[in-house]
């Protein structure tokens, strides 16, 4: 993950911090933001959740499996949820990492809430079930809010990660 791909997120309002387990890069701020909270290491298999916990808390000697040579991924290591406490009050919840995951039980509507940028602009399009795919640009806030190469309220590469989840189905109401 690059810095331009953090960047799309922090537009819209997501905090984000990149961290190294390796250099330690970031892991005092992340360690700041936990303080006080409850929070949940959720991801992929084998992308370093635990690493990362172990570099956050060494106590919690959290399994760590090698990188594959072919993938240059982690091998799918924690098998349930265990809750670590930090020092400042805070907790962590390392859970077992995934390998792929279903939306069959989500609506569009629900897909949408997921992009907060897009609900939010949605409410300006002309027809309410819009899918913000092949309705002129007259019609469509959320298309005339991608325009400008990612200058606009929404990034492009946002509104084709709605579309692929979303799967082109109609949205029923906002």
């Amino acid at each position: 993950v690059t810095e331009k791909d953090l960047e799309v997120y922090r537009r819209i309002g997501y905090k984000t911090v990149a961290t190294s387990t390796l250099s330690g890069q970031g892991l005092e701020e992340l360690q700041g933001l936990l303080k006080g909270h409850v929070s949940i290491m959720v991801g992929q298999s084998g992308v370093g959740k635990s690493s990362l916990l172990n570099s956050l808390l060494p106590a919690a000697n959290a399994r760590v499996g090698a990188l594959s040579s072919a993938t240059g991924l982690g091998a799918h290591t924690t098998s349930h949820a265990e809750l670590h406490r930090l020092k400042g009050k805070g907790k962590v919840i390392d859970c077992a990492g995934f390998r792929d995951f279903g939306l069959w039980h989500l609506s569009t509507d629900d897909i949408h809430e997921g992009f907060v940028e897009i609900a939010r602009e949605a409410k300006g399009c002309k027809f309410r079930d819009c899918l913000h795919r092949d309705e002129p640009e007259d019609a469509c806030q959320v298309k005339r809010s991608t325009r400008e190469g990612g200058r606009g309220a929404i990034h492009p590469l946002r509104l084709a990660s709605f579309h692929r989840l979303s799967g082109g189905t109609s949205v029923s109401s906002r």
